[in-house]
């Protein structure tokens, strides 16, 4: 049975690795492309919130039900069933669907007439995105050895911190100009295209055989790895702090710092895109040139990392001054893509091939049903019953990272305790 779940990869020489180099670097490039339209459909609506509340009077709870919980309950819920497909069918082609559903939601969510109909669109997007980071993780891992899929990781990671400062920008001014339904319409459409070329012209990995049912008990077995139980509570509360962040950020800098909202586009695409990109491109290459693949080495880096910019993300918030505020949260934002990239290479890295559509899937249902359900309502409770608002609320926020810091310490520990004289998963 061991046997069957190794990866089955071809023996390669001459034209025939060049061919095979060049094809994952095209599929990369192509999970850039799809991780780049994943962030800025993902975070359309945090630009959009104030001129929705503007338009329907929405209460800052109604916003974080819209913004999180339609959002993350349904992407939760669809994970599972899309984590389970994926080790039956080609992932590929669930990506392609995956992504083509996604964008048609967004330029649905143009068409919206209230909080029932926005709800609808938000959880159909959802739905798509739910298998975007997933599938194209478990992509990664079939074409990328464990000492280059930091790196690679990294640059999927990229792709959505690219997202974020594109989308933040062109929201920002599409709304400024034309409204918020036309910044939906627009941003929207090319997935659809996207979806197509994936589709036609990257390959399906061949590293597993397809699976008639899921492999039960080695799933059990996977789980009983304290390791990657401290891996998925660290993605969980990443989640829950940085989609609570994520969320209220740009009305923090409108709603309390004056800025307009094609101001706030760029400057919050700056400040969470570029420091997440950073932090993304800088965790790839620690790990992997650094690190050399160690998990232990990554999941420790993190940390450091992570406690040494709580206070800064608590003070960023609380200030009323714009530079020292956006200076502050970039650092935070660094410190947010290295994670990332820590705790998406721990779980490649910790999982069988036959089994990581399926465990990327559970961590990610719950990373997003507890992390983007409640991070961003709990923002918008704290903003609804404190003198401070929309500040105290993401001040708050900031300090829930220290929560990542204690999981990310415990999983480094075991892991440092196994890894001498243990191989690297395939």
């Amino acid at each position: 049975m061991a046997e069957s779940l190794q990866p089955q990869i071809p023996e390669s020489n001459g034209a025939t690795a060049a061919y095979h180099r060049s094809s994952r670097v095209y599929m990369l490039v192509l999970l850039f492309a799809a991780a780049v339209l994943n962030a800025t459909d993902r975070g359309i609506f945090a630009i959009a919130m104030p001129a929705i509340k503007h338009e329907y009077s929405f209460t800052d709870s109604q916003l974080g039900l819209l913004g999180g919980v339609a959002f993350g309950v349904f992407y939760a819920i669809a994970s599972l069933p899309i984590g389970y497909l994926a080790t039956r069918l080609p992932r590929r082609n669930l990506l392609a669907i995956c992504l083509a559903f996604w964008s048609a939601a967004t330029t649905l969510t143009s068409l919206a007439r209230g909080f029932i109909s926005l709800f609808l669109a938000r959880l159909s997007v959802g739905i798509g995105e739910a298998g975007g980071i997933p599938l194209s993780l478990s992509l990664i891992a079939a074409r990328f050895e464990p000492t280059k899929r930091a790196s690679a990781t990294g640059w999927l990671n990229a792709g959505a911190s690219l997202g974020l400062i594109l989308g933040s920008w062109g929201t920002g001014a599409l709304i400024a100009h034309f409204g918020w339904r036309t910044a939906f319409l627009v941003l929207g459409t090319p997935g659809v295209l996207l979806a197509l070329l994936l589709r036609i012209t990257v390959a399906e990995p061949k590293d597993v055989p397809v699976v008639q049912s899921l492999p039960w008990r080695q799933l059990a077995r996977a789980y009983r790895d304290p390791a990657l139980v401290q891996v998925t509570l660290a993605f969980i509360a990443s989640g829950f702090n940085g989609y609570g962040i994520s969320a209220w950020t740009p009305s923090f800098y409108q709603r309390v710092l004056g800025m307009r909202a094609d101001e706030v586009g760029f400057f919050t695409g700056v400040v969470l895109g570029a420091g997440s990109l950073v932090g993304s491109l800088a965790a790839g290459f620690a790990i992997d040139r650094i690190g050399r693949g160690r998990t232990a080495f990554g999941l420790n880096m993190a940390a450091w990392v992570v406690l040494a910019t709580v206070p800064m993300g608590i003070w960023g918030f609380m200030t009323r001054d714009r530079v020292l505020s956006l200076s502050l949260v970039t650092a935070t934002q660094i410190a947010g893509g290295l994670r990332n990239i820590v705790l998406y290479t721990a779980v490649q890295n910790l999982t069988l091939p036959v089994l990581r559509p399926f465990i990327i899937a559970i961590t990610a249902s719950l990373t997003l049903l507890i992390g983007s359900g409640l991070g961003p309502l709990c923002v918008g409770e704290i903003s609804d019953h404190t003198a401070g608002g929309v500040a105290t609320g993401l001040a708050v926020m900031s300090a829930a990272a220290a929560w990542v810091v204690v999981h990310c310490w415990w999983a480094s520990a075991l892991e440092r305790r196994r890894d001498a004289g243990r191989p690297p998963r395939p």
